[in-house]
């Protein structure tokens, strides 16, 4: 092998050593001592009219159920995700007028 080859062999080495050590770095700092941290979520009924909202949100695994907000209240909640698959909740809104599902 040319001095060339070993020389290039060697900086692109490094160059993945270090692109792959930014990368994994910050994975390893989860807020619980986890490979990833927790994915913390807000859902807040900020609908005109003071309209109560109904919400419920679920994924392949987890079903958080239905819950009803009044104007300017929140509903929280926070899953890991997955890295073997991805994580998906779908969430559907309905409110009177009104009725939306997104992918989360």
């Amino acid at each position: 092998m040319s001095y060339f080859s070993r020389r290039s062999s060697s900086v692109l080495l490094t160059w993945l050593l270090f692109t792959t050590t930014i990368v994994v770095l910050p994975c390893a700092l989860g807020d619980d001592g986890g490979v990833f941290g927790k994915v913390y979520l807000s859902i807040s009924n900020k609908l005109d009219g003071n309209l109560p909202m109904t919400l419920h949100c679920k994924s392949k695994d987890n079903d958080l159920g239905v819950h009803v907000l009044n104007a300017g209240q929140s509903f929280m909640f926070s899953f890991r995700p997955s890295w073997v698959a991805q994580t998906q909740f779908y969430c559907s809104f309905a409110w009177q007028g009104g009725c939306h599902w997104f992918d989360v």
